[in-house]
């Protein structure tokens, strides 16, 4: 059977350098410094969603206020690599379109009829175009990426003071 597409991110994660054996090394000392199967499984998981976020590519509209019922909203033109990334990071397809394609702005509620939230505030979604859409996925992988490398920087000192 032919590897899926996260299994060839994770893979690529350790390098193209180290392939099978070396992926097997690095889990290896990731085990040895106390992370456990479920830990290793987590980061992969986010490395991999992180590779593939760079491959969600969106269609619509390049314009900021398009209308969304104009076809300007953006949307991801392969639903199913982005239920992929969505499933890597344990949240649903549709949470992670509307996240990325949607920008939601918070204002205080002055009487309107609009969805209210609690606290006297209302939500609002704005369509975002597909530039936006692009720059809100590249700065998800940049958080994800840097979320991920404090972490196991601070798993790394843990190990080596002694305490894992």
């Amino acid at each position: 059977a032919a590897p899926t597409a996260a299994a060839a991110a994770t893979a690529t994660a350790t390098g193209e350098r180290y392939g099978a054996a070396g992926f097997g090394e690095v889990s290896g000392l990731l085990s040895e410094m106390g992370l456990g199967a479920e830990g290793r499984r987590q980061l992969w998981a986010v490395l991999a969603a992180v590779l593939l976020l760079g491959e969600v590519r969106f269609g619509g509209g390049d314009s900021p206020s398009a209308d969304p019922r104009e076809g300007g909203q953006a949307f991801p033109e392969d639903p199913a690599r982005l239920a992929e990334v969505a499933s890597l990071l344990g949240t649903s397809a549709e949470e992670l379109e509307g996240a990325l394609c949607r920008r939601r702005l918070v204002a205080p509620c002055s009487g309107s009829r609009r969805r209210r939230s609690s606290g006297g505030l209302v939500e609002i979604f704005r369509p975002l175009s597909a530039s936006e859409a692009a720059a809100k996925r590249d700065a998800l992988a940049t958080v994800l990426y840097a979320g991920v490398f404090k972490w196991l920087v601070a798993v790394c000192n843990e190990a080596l003071s002694g305490g894992g």
